[in-house]
């Protein structure tokens, strides 16, 4: 039986039980899964049945007493005279059914070095943003201007599935932290080569696939084919493979840095505003704060939140503002001030450019002048700067 089918069991017990039971069976009257225990039978039956088979029991001298009800019929008639319920769930569809005309959440694919933030920014400029109607978006523009105002993105693909915005990024070809170039991802079935991301004495390799063009030892420029993913075979062809491998490069690299006695510092005033506003069906509802997010005095950030109830997400969102005030204060550091100041700029300058890099050798030279201290770093370092360069067929 289907579990939404609805069904009555109940007791009958009496001498004329069976032929109670065989009455039923020959007027018609449905009635099945029956089983007896000591004189004691039990039957189940469709609602609509039982009360005739009540007053057939009469008859017999039949007992029957209702023992089980099953099924959506007798929910419905529990519920019957409560109609706030049906009401509630007929709304609840409704709401559902509304909400699908408009973007609610924004999810961000592809973007490494380009911060969510920078592009949720842009695409607010465009129009796009949680609460937005579906009619209102267009796609095609927000793309174009995606790749005009953020320099490092190559391509932008956006597309909406239900009430959610997919933007799928890939990033330009550019110089990394540690000077090799970043491309955007080869597929592994692609055959490729392995070139020299920056120009240096190579020190040492490690090929996991493909044929090594130079040993160590030589030197190399940017642009080099290091390793190749045409490899000759007896027939005097190639077979072209995804080539794989580090080549570490010995590199020469000299930086400047430069700090000024006076500087303009940010103080903060200990103030700020949170606002919070809701944002249902493309509508903000809540108090309009008169501080602009782009004056120079004023942090300003945001967050969108999604509100749950029992687990659920509602249908409207929570838009949480803040504006952190500060001021500009000048300041005149010492020389010794200064100089510890510029060694924390080549230490943080180490931290996030030469990350992936092993320094074997640092010398530092000071020059102080009337404004300020500037020092030059001459860094030996080591550096894996494999790049993997898509084969490219005549």
């Amino acid at each position: 039986m289907s579990p939404i089918k609805s069904y009555v069991e109940f007791t009958a017990f009496g001498v004329y039980c069976e032929a109670f039971i065989n009455e039923l069976m020959n007027v018609g009257i449905e009635v099945f899964d029956i089983s007896s225990s000591e004189d004691i039978f039990k039957i189940k039956t469709y609602p609509r049945n039982y009360s005739a088979i009540a007053r057939r029991a009469r008859k017999f001298r039949v007992k029957t007493k209702v023992i089980k009800r099953s099924g959506v019929y007798f929910t419905i008639r529990r519920y019957r005279k409560r109609l706030g319920i049906p009401f509630g769930v007929l709304a609840f569809f409704a709401i559902i059914v509304l909400m699908s005309n408009y973007v609610w959440s924004i999810k961000i694919t592809g973007n490494e070095r380009v911060s969510d933030w920078q592009i949720l920014e842009q695409l607010n400029l465009c129009g796009i943003h949680a609460g937005v109607k579906n009619s209102d978006l267009n796609a095609n523009r927000a793309e174009l201007q995606l790749t005009l105002t953020i320099e490092e993105l190559a391509w932008v693909s956006i597309e909406r599935v239900g009430s959610r915005i997919n933007v799928k990024v890939s990033e330009r070809t550019d110089v990394g932290y540690n000077g090799t170039n970043v491309t955007e991802k080869i597929p592994a079935d692609k055959p490729c080569d392995i070139v020299a991301g920056r120009s240096g004495q190579l020190i040492r390799t490690e090929v996991y696939k493909g044929e090594l063009l130079i040993e160590p030892g030589n030197g190399v420029n940017k642009g080099d084919i290091v390793v190749s993913g045409a490899i000759p075979d007896f027939n005097d062809g190639y077979n072209y493979v995804h080539a794989d491998a580090k080549i570490i490069l010995e590199v020469v690299e000299t930086v400047d840095f430069y700090r000024s006695y006076k500087n303009l510092n940010r103080l903060s005033k200990g103030r700020s505003i949170t606002n919070n506003t809701i944002v249902f069906l493309g509508k903000s509802f809540g108090n309009d704060v008169k501080v602009s997010k782009t004056a120079d005095h004023v942090d300003y950030s945001e967050e969108m939140n999604i509100p749950r109830f029992l687990g659920f997400p509602m249908p409207f969102r929570v838009l949480k503002q803040r504006y952190s005030f500060f001021e500009r204060v000048e300041t005149t550091d010492s020389p010794a001030e200064a100089r510890e100041k510029l060694d924390g700029q080549i230490t943080l300058y180490e931290q996030n450019f030469l990350k992936d890099c092993e320094i074997i050798g640092k010398t530092t030279e000071f020059f102080p002048d009337e404004n300020g201290i500037g020092g030059v770093v001459r860094y030996v370092i080591h550096v894996d700067a494999a790049v993997k360069k898509l084969l490219i067929f005549d």
